[in-house]
């Protein structure tokens, strides 16, 4: 039952933009939903990526024996994962006003801003995805509940203050704003429970990017051998 409620809540801070957005009482017309859901599904396809990667790291901390050494492994992991994940988000933010509206249709020249937006909290939650895995493997979900339930509490205050003001844009900022300071706040319960300092959860260094790798490599031949079959 607390694994099912802190996923429930991680998933409300995907999707509770896109709920209050299409609220008849903020008269968003459909295309700006349109461009708005083009650009946050083009988020969740990156969003993948720490998925997959935090499902590894829960089987895998599911028999750790040692709680420690796992700790350290998953700050690596959410550290090595933004890493690796910024280069791809620079092409795309200054790709995406663009490549939308030529893939899509001049109608959504609005999802490239959206995507442009929504960066920093793409980036955020490649951490928080990471660190709710290690969270979950160690037992601990009461953080998740807490931390990801209050930035949804703020991301739906935000919403409902900004979107009347700048329309889709204004649920985007709110994202923007809150994903952030939830992997923050993840990332420093993280460091409290595990007796590590913030600096070590956060400060990233060149060994991170191999653990991140070799996993992705894994997720990609596990991909590969279902498509196969």
């Amino acid at each position: 039952m607390r694994f099912g409620l802190s996923g429930f809540i991680m998933h409300l801070n995907y999707h509770v933009d896109m709920f209050l957005l299409c609220l008849p009482v903020f008269m968003i017309t459909k295309n700006d939903i349109g461009n708005y859901t083009v650009g946050v599904a083009a988020a969740g396809l990156l969003w993948q990526i720490p998925r997959s990667l935090g499902i590894l790291l829960h089987s895998r901390g599911a028999v750790a024996t040692n709680p420690i050494a796992f700790s350290r492994q998953v700050a690596s992991t959410a550290r090595g994962s933004i890493v690796l994940a910024l280069p791809v988000m620079i092409v795309l933010f200054f790709a995406a006003p663009t490549l939308f509206p030529l893939v899509y249709g001049k109608s959504f020249g609005k999802a490239g801003a959206v995507l442009q937006i929504l960066s920093p909290a793409i980036l955020a939650f490649f951490g928080a995805r990471i660190f709710e895995a290690g969270f979950n493997a160690l037992g601990h979900t009461k953080p998740i509940n807490l931390i990801m339930g209050a930035t949804v509490l703020l991301n739906v205050i935000l919403n409902i203050l900004w979107i009347p003001r700048y329309g889709l844009y204004g649920a985007a900022y709110a994202s923007a704003l809150t994903y952030p300071l939830g992997t923050l706040g993840l990332g420093i319960a993280f460091a409290k429970i595990n007796m590590m300092t913030i600096r070590e959860v956060f400060m990233p260094r060149v060994s991170d990017l191999t653990p991140v790798t070799q996993r992705l490599q894994k997720v990609l031949r596990s991909i590969t051998r279902a498509t196969d079959r």
